[in-house]
């Protein structure tokens, strides 16, 4: 279809299920459906919505500032292009009479589930999520690895592990960590720990090296702490799955 052929479209927005994405059928036509996930379409990809909720792996449109730590595959792809600069970047800001834009920000492996399952008209649960980051260290200055954000009126479940490894002359050193627990946002207030994280570590060559889990404003946060001289290789991967009430 040539570029300046214009087609009008009939959208049945208050009938359409909550997350599906207007996709051209390349006939002039068009209808919601469920959006591509895993690798079906690259980080960056931005896609009409026929709701104002982003499900899982995407952000709305709305120009709004993010950490790049909590979303470095999008930063990677749009980098400052819509604005921000150092630890914060913005998303594209675009608007639509008939719908919301969404930008999508990972691609969820493929043993995860990208589905948002409706258990009850009340609430909604999300399939698992897994993320995956890695860092170098320098010194013992405590640094993010991973953050993640919580949305209002929601409960997550969540798992980390943390690998580390350090190598220089002959001298190595391993550690690693996990732990599980909780994590909610109620009615507009900051992310809280659910209760205390429970887990387990152990090293190899005593390196003194510690993971912390906490909260910061809406986020979940997971830090590292490597040698004060020693340049380290970090890894963590968190696994999250939550539960949402409707507004």
């Amino acid at each position: 279809m040539p570029r300046n052929n214009a087609v009008n479209i009939d959208l049945d927005l208050e009938n359409t299920p909550t997350g599906h994405v207007l996709i051209a059928d390349g006939a002039g036509g068009a209808a919601f459906q469920s959006p591509p996930g895993g690798e079906g379409s690259p980080v960056g990809s931005i896609l009409l919505f026929g709701d104002s909720n982003a499900p899982t792996g995407f952000l709305v449109c709305d120009g709004a500032s993010y950490a790049t730590a909590s979303y470095p595959e999008l930063h990677n792809v749009i980098g400052y292009t819509y604005g921000g600069s150092g630890a914060n970047f913005n998303v594209p800001n675009i608007s639509h009479a008939n719908g919301t834009y969404m930008i999508k920000y990972e691609n969820i492996a493929l043993n995860s589930s990208f589905e948002e399952l409706k258990s009850h008209n009340n609430f909604t649960g999300s399939g698992r999520v897994q993320r995956t980051n890695a860092i170098q260290t320098t010194d013992n200055t405590t640094t993010d690895i991973l953050t993640e954000a919580i949305n209002d009126n929601t409960s997550v479940w969540f798992s980390v592990r943390v690998i580390a490894r350090y190598e220089n002359t002959g001298t190595e050193k391993n550690f690693w960590f996990q732990a599980t627990g909780g994590v909610r946002r109620n009615n507009g207030s900051g992310a809280t720990l659910i209760g205390t994280a429970f887990g387990a570590q152990d090293d190899e060559g005593s390196p003194g090296y510690s993971v912390t889990i906490d909260t910061n404003g809406n986020s979940l946060r997971i830090r590292v702490t490597g040698g004060a001289t020693e340049t380290v290789n970090w890894a963590a991967t968190i696994e999250y799955q939550g539960i949402s009430l409707s507004t």
